[in-house]
């Protein structure tokens, strides 16, 4: 309907729908103005005073038709927000309740397949190392690896060092230039310097925390082998007052004591792990069982976690891996890569509880088919004899006289060491054989072609060194008297001191213990216990031999070749 308003330039009524007044052309805004309290005309928004009346602006009111025409539009806007907020509401605690519903129906099973697959609780999952194609392709950069410590793992790249994560990524670039690196524990890791005669401390960032001084012998070492923090301390060799010793470190680098070697060895030797390790006897290759004997990794590495017996445990999910090929020459190596020490390649990697490892088939085809060709030839080949080398074509006869004594063999296995000890003892025309020590047999024995041979086998004459040889290998002779001494034993060379060592076995006088002194390690007993040996010093009959401890420790050897004795740093004597 049309309502009659009065123009706010003349006065005259007019209709509200008109958009100017017909009498004087103002234009009409009803709903932009307030109307005068006194004469009801519709004011200007910005008129100080009524034009019809002159009454001032404070007595105007506001038009209660238009405010009440709005405010059903404004409640209608506030109803739709409220219902729109109330939709969005209720829907998301539906999504909500969804979403977690789900994830309680599905974490349990991931929860329990994480613990099967690694064995340990929770707080430790998640930083695990997966054997991805993605892991497999950054690690095959690297000519060495270390065990997983802390998340963190020591790498060999271009002879210098660095450290991995778990996901193979190096978070410490492989530019520390050192002989060797340790393991991370207790947030630190330990670097031998390339003389061997200081250390440092570095942390997770590969900052220097502190440096200090060490007596180490000059070998190549493995980081598991390299000291490590534990229960807030470290035992680092030194050699004082010419006695081999370990000084113990503080986190802070204080000095905090020292003591013998042997308790420095102790000390690490401790609380080794739930996982052990098995041998299997035909191949002498290593595997590892579970706390309940069920064999986790199959027998077909030469150590784990650099050990070849004993206990251990997974680190972040793995274990280190170390597989052995033998007997390989320069060039071979060169074409292939891995580390190659004393004519033996080694590869490392990574396995895990379920079986898997980082290895190729092809590196396991070569160590397979390189310990087959040297199975049972040990350091000579039987079936490969220059009888030029022995007395030929000859009829049978008594036995020479330089074959008649007392000769011994070892047979040993790269990584194993000692698997039998063999004992030949030839009296006229009489051969007696003893395996391990325990008596074999005993033979009448003839010379026959280049042999001497009994109803129980045969061995060749290697005339032109005279030695003997069998199946297994190359024997070294005792002197008469059973003793390993002899007047004509000159050293001239270090060399001579190692090559005299290697033929003897040395029983020590009041327990009978078995000492052997080979060119890659010294035998207690049958096994091996350090690394290579090395001569210090020697005389035309004397020398100072020397060899690092397995995982850590020094031992020192002092040979007297005339009396055929051998003395250790512990002051037991061998014969």
């Amino acid at each position: 309907s049309m309502a009659l308003i009065k123009c706010t330039g003349c006065g005259h009524e007019i209709s509200d729908k008109a958009s100017t007044c017909p009498y004087c052309g103002n234009p009409v805004s009803p709903k932009d103005g307030n109307v005068c309290k006194e004469c009801g005309i519709q004011l200007s928004v910005n008129a100080d005073v009524c034009p019809n009346c002159g009454c001032p602006t404070s007595h105007v009111v506001i038009l209660y038709q238009e405010a009440n025409e709005e405010e059903p539009e404004k409640k209608k806007w506030w109803i739709w927000a409220l219902a729109i907020a109330l939709f969005c509401l209720i829907g998301g605690w539906a999504y909500y309740g969804f979403i977690y519903q789900s994830q309680e129906e599905t974490k349990e099973p991931v929860i329990e397949e994480k613990k099967d697959s690694v064995g340990v609780e929770e707080e430790v999952r998640e930083d695990l190392v997966e054997l991805t194609r993605t892991f497999l392709n950054a690690i095959e950069k690297y000519n060495q690896l270390g065990m997983f410590s802390e998340g963190y793992a020591a790498v060999l790249k271009n002879e210098e060092w660095g450290y991995i994560n778990t996901k193979g990524e190096e978070v410490i670039p492989a530019a520390i230039n050192a002989a060797c690196v340790g393991r991370f524990s207790e947030g630190m890791a330990f670097v031998l310097g390339k003389d061997y005669s200081d250390f440092r401390i570095i942390n997770t960032e590969g900052k220097t925390v502190f440096k200090g001084k060490c007596s180490f012998d000059c070998m190549q070492y493995d980081s598991e082998q390299m000291p490590y923090f534990k229960n807030g301390k470290i035992y680092v060799d030194k050699i004082l007052n010419n006695q081999y010793k370990c000084e113990i470190y503080d986190k802070l680098g204080k000095k905090t004591g020292t003591v013998d070697w042997e308790e420095g060895e102790r000390f690490y030797k401790e609380g080794n792990g739930e996982y052990t390790i098995f041998k299997n006897t035909q191949n002498d290759e290593v595997g590892l069982k579970d706390p309940s004997g069920n064999i986790v990794l199959s027998a077909e590495y030469s150590s784990i976690n650099g050990l070849s017996k004993g206990k251990t445990d997974f680190n972040n999910g793995v274990v280190l891996a170390v597989l052995c090929e033998v007997d390989v020459d320069e060039e071979d190596y060169n074409d292939y890569g891995g580390i190659l020490r004393e004519g033996s390649r080694y590869f490392y990697g990574y396995a895990d509880l379920k079986g898997n490892d980082t290895f190729t088939a092809e590196q396991k085809r070569r160590c397979r088919q390189s310990k087959s060709r040297t199975e049972n030839t040990n350091d000579y080949d039987f079936n490969t004899a220059n009888y030029e080398d022995y007395e030929s074509e000859s009829s049978a006869s008594s036995t020479p006289q330089w074959v008649q004594g007392t000769w011994t063999h070892d047979v040993t296995a790269p990584m194993v060491g000692v698997v039998a000890s063999y004992r030949v003892e030839i009296s006229g025309n009489t051969l007696t054989f003893y395996r391990n020590g325990e008596f074999q047999y005993c033979d009448n024995i003839t010379c026959q072609n280049g042999r001497i041979v009994g109803n129980h086998g045969s061995f060749v004459l290697k005339e032109s060194v005279q030695r003997l040889a069998d199946e297994t290998g190359t024997y070294n002779k005792v002197d008469g008297s059973g003793s390993n001494g002899s007047s004509s034993t000159r050293f001239s060379t270090a060399y001579d001191v190692i090559g005299y060592l290697s033929g003897r076995t040395f029983r020590e006088i009041s327990s009978g213990g078995v000492l052997q002194i080979r060119q890659e390690g010294v035998y207690v007993n049958g096994q091996c216990m350090t690394g290579a040996p090395s001569v210090s010093s020697f005389s035309s009959t004397s020398a100072v031999v020397r060899a690092s401890l397995i995982p850590s420790g020094t031992i020192i050897f002092h040979v007297d070749a005339q009396n055929g004795t051998i003395t250790d740093s512990s002051g037991f004597t061998y014969r």
